[in-house]
């Protein structure tokens, strides 16, 4: 088998060693350099299968990081508001899908940092809400059908701010830099709001979280923590989100959202991200899985791959009924 892959599959990776790993397993990689950002094309991995006679079958999945520390997701209908989690086969599976262990508990365990980003040391304490922020010129911000991306992102914050002023705390983003950071600022400045680069302890006392589209709301969920979500994305049509279109609620029910926002972080943490550092062999094996996987399977990653098998120093529970062990890497460093 012939994986073609793009760049950013790849990058970071010991390619020398994801050769070799795919020539014992029988299979060629081609390393496709990139040529500017494009959702279409830099971040979709082609996987060619020969048959007999010689038929090159076309299968295709987009690349991107999150929802922890050193995960990356494949998705093989597309990103952010464009991903598989938006139809009702996915949320069907979704919700019947049992984890060997909750999302928790695997992140307790394993020697990583349970947030995307590295959090500043200082915490605060709050009990309004929160408003996560994001860059602005990201492309799950940009990208989002129907939007004009960076002016919807800004007339949102500012819209936030005037309506919650002295009840709203912004979280910037640990990567917030140069003109968002002095937005943000002159924002808080301007109604009242308070600002900082704190932790996520934040969250912990808050009424709730308020995102555009940001990952942080897998942080929240892993703390128990409602979320709205302002814009479309990948979590919108979840129900693991209060999804709000384009309103500013002052309450949410934490009973609404609390099951499958439990659901969703177990299954991102089982069958859909991977460990980045996982070894050669899995993530070989990885892309055989997505090359072979039938056509309407939305989530092929196998369990044995995914970020809570692979991350370092795991140590995870079996589910009780569950016929075979899951193999989980203590060390791939």
């Amino acid at each position: 088998m012939h994986f073609d892959v793009e760049y950013h599959l790849v990058r970071g990776h010991d390619m020398a060693a994801i050769d070799r790993a795919a020539e014992r397993a029988g299979h060629r990689i081609t390393v496709a350099q990139p040529a500017g950002f494009d959702p279409a094309a830099d971040l979709t991995a082609w996987f060619q299968k020969a048959q007999i006679p010689p038929i090159r079958v076309r299968r295709q999945a987009w690349y991107e990081t999150g929802f922890f520390s050193h995960a990356a997701h494949l998705d093989r209908v597309g990103l952010w508001s464009r991903s598989s989690f938006h139809s009702q086969a996915a949320m069907d599976q979704v919700r019947a899908y049992s984890a060997p262990a909750r999302a928790q508990a695997v992140l307790a365990g394993a020697a990583v940092e349970p947030s995307k980003y590295t959090q500043p040391s200082t915490e605060r304490p709050w009990h309004g809400v929160v408003l996560g922020t994001q860059v602005s010129r990201d492309h799950s911000v940009t990208t989002i059908p129907g939007a004009d991306g960076h002016d919807a992102y800004w007339r949102f914050a500012r819209g936030a701010c005037a309506y919650y002023r002295k009840n709203l705390f912004i979280k910037l983003h640990p990567k917030l830099q140069g003109t968002d950071r002095i937005n943000f600022t002159a924002l808080a400045g301007e109604y009242g709001c308070t600002w900082g680069d704190v932790g996520m302890k934040v969250l912990d006392g808050c009424k709730f979280l308020l995102v555009y589209t940001s990952g942080l709301a897998v942080d929240a969920w892993l703390r128990g923590v409602p979320v709205a979500q302002f814009a479309p994305g990948y979590f919108s049509d979840t129900g693991a989100v209060t999804f709000t279109m384009g309103e500013y609620p002052d309450e949410l029910d934490r009973a609404d959202t609390a099951e499958m926002a439990q659901k969703m972080c177990d299954f991102l943490i089982w069958k859909y991200c991977y460990y980045q550092d996982m070894p050669p062999e899995a993530f070989v094996a990885m892309l055989e899985a997505f090359a072979c996987a039938p056509e309407g399977e939305a989530f092929p990653l196998p369990e044995e791959l995914s970020y809570a098998a692979q991350a370092p120093l795991a140590q995870v529970p079996q589910r009780k009924d569950s016929k075979h062990a899951v193999p989980v890497a203590h060390s791939h460093r």
